[in-house]
C-alpha cells in the first residue's frame, strides 16, 4: 500500500478475482494492482523483478477443508503448474526475487540464494535472490 510497485495476481477460481479486485478497491490501490484469471502458463507471463507463490498449486492435488470446494482437484494439472512456475524461475534475469509461503511445492533454480527465513507466520516466509546463470545450475527442493 505504501510504495508504487505494480503487481499482477493470477488466480483459477473467478470468485477469489473478484473478492481481491474489490479488496483492491477497498484500500485503493487497484490503479496498480491487477488480478487475472487464469492458469499458469495459459497466458504470457510478464518479466518482473519478483514472483511471489503462497502454497500456490498444493489445493488442486489435495482435499483441504479450508479452501474453495468448488475447484476440481487434479494431481495432473499441479504437477504441470510446479513445472511451469519452476521454469518461469529458471528463465528470471538475474537479480530477480522470490518469495515463497507455505512452500513453493516445487523446484528452486540452484541460481537462487535463500535470503531470509522467518517463521513468525505459520508456513514460513522464504525470500530467495537469483544470483548466478540459471540456465546452467540445476534445482534443489525449497
Amino acid at each position: 500500500m505504501f510504495s508504487g510497485c505494480r503487481f499482477t495476481g493470477l488466480e483459477l477460481r473467478p470468485s477469489l478475482v473478484g473478492s481481491a479486485r474489490a479488496l483492491a478497491r477497498l484500500f485503493g490501490v487497484d490503479d496498480r494492482v491487477r488480478f487475472v484469471c487464469g492458469a499458469l502458463g495459459g497466458a504470457s507471463t510478464p518479466v518482473a523483478d519478483a514472483y511471489y507463490f503462497f502454497n500456490p498449486f498444493d489445493d488442486q492435488a489435495w482435499e483441504l477443508d479450508d479452501v474453495d470446494v468448488s475447484l476440481v482437484r487434479d494431481v495432473g494439472r499441479h504437477a504441470g503448474d510446479t513445472v511451469v512456475a519452476e521454469e518461469i524461475l529458471r528463465r528470471a534475469r538475474l537479480g530477480t526475487y522470490a518469495l515463497t509461503y507455505h512452500r513453493f511445492g516445487g523446484r528452486i533454480p540452484a541460481s537462487y540464494r535463500l535470503i531470509r527465513m522467518d517463521f513468525a507466520l505459520a508456513g514460513g516466509l522464504r525470500l530467495w535472490r537469483t544470483e548466478r546463470d540459471p540456465r546452467l545450475l540445476p534445482f534443489r527442493r525449497s
